[in-house]
């Protein structure tokens, strides 16, 4: 008796979902690269930081690499939301319900870019650090750190995500993006001790994503080591990422019906 094998293919909707999303991945990270201003922005507040700490206090700089490092990951957010919200003014959302590939996965997709391009800055930075401005840094580490700036910058992709959902205007949701992430990063000891502040403020300084992204990215670029706390540190930086990207996602659901 002969067995012959078959195989069940793809269905076409399926298929043209991937294809679409592939292709829409493509022209958005084009898209993204072209986008030199903000890019250049998001290079040119590390390496103002670094010249800055460099005149102030050169001994200052190994241990605020890492807060500068992260500014990347931490704006990652603002160019998102401000794309997001003139595709939610312009109905490119409504549009793209209408194509195979569901909408979530597309806004996903383009968060990853943005999210990657952080990652790059944030890898420049260090470049820049350790060429131009002499810093001593563990190179093992800065590999290590990788990851976490990427996590670092989904969160905050995501909570860019939330500022659509939360924000009705288009050109307030950079400002509304800003004010609501200068707090966290000054009560946090990214830059300098918070011990200053009162008991309690510490406290919720230190649970911050800036404060767990330095947390997390300090010791490693320091002696290529994670934190003993570091388990503790991803989890908490990966619920922020996921609550903010659920109540993103909810809002703007609840905005398109």
């Amino acid at each position: 008796m002969t067995l012959y094998r078959t195989s069940i293919p793809a269905s076409p909707s399926t298929t043209a979902s991937i294809r679409g999303l592939f292709h829409f991945i493509r022209l958005m990270t084009r898209a993204s690269l072209r986008d030199w201003r903000s890019t250049g922005i998001l290079l040119f507040i590390p390496l103002l930081m670094l010249i800055v700490f460099s005149f102030s206090s050169s001994d200052l700089l190994p241990s605020v690499l890492p807060g500068i490092a992260a500014m990347a990951a931490f704006f990652a957010g603002a160019p998102f939301a401000t794309k997001m919200a003139v595709w939610r003014e312009r109905g490119v959302f409504r549009r793209l319900a209408c194509t195979p590939t569901p909408v979530g996965r597309l806004v996903l997709s383009y968060g990853l870019i943005y999210a990657v391009i952080a990652l790059l800055q944030s890898a420049l930075t260090l470049f820049a650090a350790g060429t131009l401005f002499h810093v001593d840094f563990n190179a093992f580490g800065a590999v290590l750190a990788s990851p976490i700036f990427l996590l670092t910058a989904i969160c905050f992709t995501a909570y860019g995500a939330l500022m659509v959902g939360l924000v009705n205007k288009t050109e307030t949701i950079n400002v509304v993006y800003v004010f609501t992430l200068f707090p966290m990063m000054f009560i946090s000891p990214i830059f300098t001790p918070n011990s200053a502040m009162p008991n309690w403020l510490q406290t919720v300084g230190e649970w911050t994503p800036p404060a767990l992204a330095v947390a997390l990215t300090r010791p490693l670029l320091a002696t290529g080591r994670f934190p003993s706390q570091a388990p503790l540190f991803i989890i908490a930086l990966t619920g922020y990422a996921l609550v903010f990207a659920f109540l993103a996602a909810f809002l703007l659901q609840k905005r398109l019906r």
